[in-house]
């Protein structure tokens, strides 16, 4: 457990420009055995890669603010908030919950679910860029088939100005709630990959949209989605 922690400008690795996380938690390669962890009351800031990445273990954050996360400087890719994702060395799905918490300001996408199972409560998804090397992507929230089946719920959440999509599903399962989409370039988008469909159930009480009338609707925009995070 972490608690009321700063974790601040996490360098690359020298000559190589890679990598540089904040919080980085995962399931052993060599005996297979999950991690849990707790992050709450924490700043996680300035960062490289990814702000906190949950691999083939279980995680929670709460009350926690993860923002300004940069680009690798070798690739200029990445720079994402929060990743949550299957371990293809294990073959371990991973789980996190989400709650009262910021991210904002970071790239590629802020809360990514890929093989995972992702709850999101109360929490407040900003300005989610695209990324330096080559302005691709955006998305506030992703859910990514990957390895595994991949689910995100979303209740109490407000998602605004995202560069690309504020919640994008490529053949996930997303439930939200009680949800705000703000003046996102799309609120909401599904696209099936590898033939497994999308699925996107409206828990009730959600509105979308630069003027709070506008009703949520599910777009099919022809989105790539974002590369699997490196678990090693």
């Amino acid at each position: 457990t972490m608690v009321g922690t700063v974790v601040r400008g996490t360098l690359s690795l020298p000559g190589l420009g890679s990598m540089g996380r904040g919080v980085n938690l995962q399931d052993s390669n060599v005996t297979g055995q999950r991690s849990a962890f707790e992050l709450r009351s924490c700043l996680v800031t300035d960062n490289f890669e990814a702000g906190l990445v949950v691999g083939g273990s279980d995680g929670t954050v709460e009350s926690t603010v993860v923002r300004n996360t940069r680009a690798e400087p070798a690739s200029g890719w990445f720079g994402r908030g929060v990743v949550v994702q299957f371990n293809a060395l294990t073959l371990a799905a991973a789980t996190s919950t989400i709650r009262s918490s910021v991210v904002e300001g970071n790239q590629e996408v802020g809360i990514l679910a890929a093989g995972a199972e992702v709850l999101v409560e109360s929490t407040h998804v900003r300005d989610t860029r695209p990324r330096d090397a080559d302005g691709e992507f955006g998305d506030g929230l992703a859910v990514v088939q990957f390895g595994a089946p991949s689910s995100l719920r979303v209740e109490h959440g407000l998602i605004e100005t995202s560069g690309r999509g504020g919640l994008v599903s490529f053949s996930g399962v997303v439930e939200l709630g009680s949800s705000r989409l703000s003046c996102n370039v799309i609120d909401l988008n599904g696209e099936t990959v590898s033939e497994q469909p999308f699925v996107f159930t409206d828990l009730g009480n959600n509105e979308c949209g630069c003027s709070s009338d506008s009703m949520c609707r599910v777009l099919s925009s022809k989105l790539v989605p974002p590369d699997p995070s490196t678990i090693e």
